[in-house]
């Protein structure tokens, strides 16, 4: 897929010294957009990978079309020339992630009646994240090839949460058994959001396979800035209090971004996308 990729790449570089023309099929119609057009395009990935897979139809081999890091959401271009559109999209995702850790009873252990991974740790998160993209692109080629480059505005938020349920309570038994000296703490639940901007140059290219409908590759070098300006997290910790016995102790935290020290990160990296262009 990477060779396939490369050539598409090297195709769209050489047609952009030739000069956009559009041209009808053999039914009259024409093939290419022009000033005045829109076009919607989705994400290829899920055809091509059928396409891939059909040597095993009732199997998936495990063959993909996927590109990595693209930002593949609903993707619109509306023609101001023939040669020069404005585009735009829209991504929204979704990850969840779940780990549950195994580990001996700490209190069975001091009493040499351990049962190997007795008790459980789950920990779970969730990130979300909603990106919008502004751009312009340039467009020359020649018949059913067309290559285009441009840059993309890049804006988005994201909010990211999480939670650890620990198998087992910090409780008098629990620290006489050694599992947790005092002072001792741990992380039980944390929250953040913020706000993402960045910009993306991208080159591309695409085939007309009908009158205005063109399966696309694009590639680019994207350049984001993650700022987390609002963050919680929520701790417990096994210490005394004003001299007495010690004991759990819930506390939460607040800040700009509690998890890192800092309040922004920066992402850059190329990435890529496979498209399915529909003109009208």
């Amino acid at each position: 897929m990477k060779k396939f990729f490369l050539f598409c790449s090297v195709l769209s570089v050489n047609v952009a010294f030739a000069q956009t023309t559009n041209f009808t099929n053999k039914r009259g119609f024409e093939m290419l957009p022009k000033a005045g057009d829109f076009s919607v395009a989705v994400d290829a990935v899920p055809i091509l990978d059928f396409a891939l897979n059909a040597v095993n139809i009732m199997n998936n081999t495990g063959q993909t079309a996927q590109l990595p890091n693209g930002i593949n959401g609903l993707s619109v271009k509306y023609f101001w020339k023939d040669d020069v559109a404005f585009r735009g999209s829209f991504d929204i995702s979704r990850e969840r992630f779940k780990d549950n850790r195994y580990f001996d009873n700490p209190i069975d252990v001091s009493n040499n009646v351990a049962t190997p991974g007795e008790l459980v740790d789950i920990e779970t998160s969730v990130f979300n994240e909603s990106l919008i993209t502004l751009g312009i692109e340039k467009r020359r080629g020649y018949n059913r090839l067309q290559g285009y480059y441009g840059t993309d505005l890049v804006l988005g938020s994201f909010r990211e949460s999480g939670s650890t349920e620990y198998g087992q309570a910090f409780t008098k038994e629990a620290f006489d058994a050694g599992y947790m000296a005092l002072g001792d703490e741990r992380e039980l639940s944390y929250k953040e959001r913020g706000f993402v901007f960045g910009l993306r140059t991208f080159v591309g290219v695409e085939y007309f396979v009908a009158p205005k409908i063109s399966l696309g590759a694009e590639y680019g070098f994207l350049f984001l800035r993650e700022s987390s300006p609002r963050g919680e997290a929520e701790f417990e910790s096994w210490d005394a209090v004003s001299g007495g016995e010690p004991k759990s102790i819930i506390e939460i935290e607040k800040s700009n971004s509690y998890r890192d020290g800092l309040s922004t990160s920066d992402i850059t990296g190329l990435n890529g996308q496979i498209k399915l262009n529909f003109y009208f």
